[in-house]
């Protein structure tokens, strides 16, 4: 796949995860919410879009490896930093 491709398929997945982590943050949630994964095993809805923030900053992280680093995944990392901070300010240690 080309460069290009990747790096547009890349930034979509990183502004879907912006974008619903934000609002995740902004509208807030009762912090009793709980979404099933895997086993049946129920985690808080938070730290579930705290751990897909932290996977969109590892695929951009290995873009950049393979890549290089420009001004436009730079961008991208700055997003995905604000809404980490977002989360963080919203809902703290539930993360963790």
């Amino acid at each position: 796949m080309k460069k290009e491709n990747n790096f547009i398929d890349l930034a979509k997945n990183v502004l879907f995860t912006v974008r619903f982590a934000n609002q995740f943050a902004e509208e807030g949630m009762p912090l009793e919410t709980k979404i099933l994964r895997g086993e049946g095993a129920e985690k808080p809805m938070a730290t579930v879009v705290y751990h897909n923030v932290k996977n969109a900053q590892g695929r951009l992280e290995e873009y950049e490896n393979t890549y290089g680093a420009g001004k436009h995944t730079a961008k991208l990392r700055n997003h995905l930093f604000v809404a980490e901070g977002n989360l963080i300010n919203k809902y703290g240690a539930v993360l963790r």
